[in-house]
Order: structure tokens, then C-alpha cells, then sequence
């Protein structure tokens, strides 16, 4: 089934077609295609969160201003794309999987055990790690230190078996 795409990636997306033609929309322009494809009024709603460099978006596009490129497109837009970590995906999964770890075992009145301390310790560098990864794209996680992480994974691995 064809997943039905945001008002958000549809803009980026004609911004984009756009752009690959060799056009720079005006603020204008991407105002009436916005009309035409919502419906609604205005879109200056919406423009912060497009212009958003940092949103978490799964396409990393956002909008920017040309600022210097040929001078006749100052002030016009053109679509940019987020660098993005290739292991920040991975960490988030890794830290939604030891919360979930640590809500199960303090569900279950485990929270005193040596390996809930551990786990919370995992934590932390974890979160560490994403933090850096989300400043710095080309943050660099050594073999050894992805080995551990990878570990993790696996080890603590809560299925639906085990929460009941």
C-alpha cells in the first residue's frame, strides 16, 4: 500500500522539482503551489517548521534561502538536506530497547539488581552517543565501542513473552 505523504514532503518535494529545473521559488510561488495543493490560505504556518534545519524529519530536507548563488535568486528558496549520523538510527533503536528493558524489570519489582544499574549505565552512554551524533554528523564510534553497542542489542531483548 502507497504510503500517503505529508503536506510538508509534498513542498519540499516541488521545491525540489523545482530546484532540479533550475528554478528558485519566491516565497509567493510556494505560497499559491501550497493553496493548490491544501487548499488552505496561507502557509506562513508553516514556513518556520519547513525553513527548520534541525526538525527530525526521515528525509532531512529542509528549506533554506539562497543568500549568494547567482544574484538574481538571492531571497528565493532552495531545498537543503541535513547531515545525518550513519549510526543514529541504530542508537535510537538501541536506547527505546533498554527503557523498554528498564521499565519491565522495574515493573516486575527488579530494580535492585546489580544488572538494573548496569543497564542504566548503558544508558547513559548511549544517550552520549546520540548526543554526539545528533551535533556532530561525522562523529566517529569506534569497531570496538559498535561491537558493544551491537552486543546490547541483543542482550536485552524484551518480546511481548516476557512482559507478561
Amino acid at each position: 500500500m502507497e504510503q500517503i505523504k505529508t503536506i510538508t514532503e509534498r513542498m519540499l518535494d516541488w521545491v525540489e522539482a523545482e530546484n532540479d529545473e533550475g528554478r528558485y521559488p519566491r516565497y509567493t510561488d510556494i505560497n499559491n503551489q501550497y493553496k493548490r495543493m491544501s487548499g488552505s490560505n496561507s502557509m506562513s504556518q508553516h514556513l518556520p517548521n519547513w525553513k527548520n534545519e534541525n526538525t527530525q524529519r526521515k528525509c532531512t530536507r529542509y528549506l533554506k534561502k539562497v543568500e549568494a548563488f547567482p544574484s538574481k535568486f538571492t531571497g528565493n528558496y532552495m531545498v537543503k538536506r541535513r547531515e545525518v549520523h550513519p549510526r543514529l538510527e541504530g542508537l535510537r533503536k538501541l536506547r527505546s530497547r533498554l527503557n523498554n528493558w528498564l521499565y519491565v524489570t522495574r515493573k516486575n519489582g527488579l530494580h535492585e539488581h546489580e544488572t538494573f544499574y548496569t543497564v542504566q549505565t548503558h544508558l547513559k552512554s548511549v544517550i552520549e552517543h546520540i548526543s554526539n551524533c545528533t551535533s556532530y554528523p561525522t562523529y566517529k564510534i569506534t569497531k570496538v565501542r559498535l561491537t558493544q553497542l551491537n552486543s546490547m542489542y541483543n542482550t536485552y531483548n524484551i518480546t511481548k513473552a516476557n512482559e507478561r
